[in-house]
């Protein structure tokens, strides 16, 4: 059982050591030495997803603007037509059928 327990201990302790030393030491000198055109290429391709994503965000914020004028407008005609519909409600003479 003890041999066991330090198999696992070894075995927790070698990982560990492992991926800090690959997240700490090795990830970065292997990423830094890439190449400098997959770099700008990887700035350009980031640059056109910001831009179109703005112009979608612009575009949104338009149509939303858009959309509650449309809205205010309908609620404005509904108003009219309800006090068209009161007054001619009104001048009509009381009919029993």
């Amino acid at each position: 059982m003890k041999s066991v327990a330090t198999f696992v201990l070894k075995a927790m302790a070698f990982t560990i050591i492992f991926w800090i030393v690959w997240l700490l030491a090795l990830r970065p000198l292997l990423y830094d030495s890439t190449d400098d055109a997959s770099s700008k290429a990887s700035q350009a391709a980031d640059d056109a997803l910001r831009q179109r994503s703005t112009q979608l965000q612009d575009q949104y914020e338009r149509q939303l603007k858009e959309s509650d004028e449309h809205l205010k407008r309908q609620v404005e005609l509904q108003d009219r037509w309800e006090k068209v519909i009161e007054r001619w409600e009104k001048s009509a003479p009381n009919r029993k059928p």
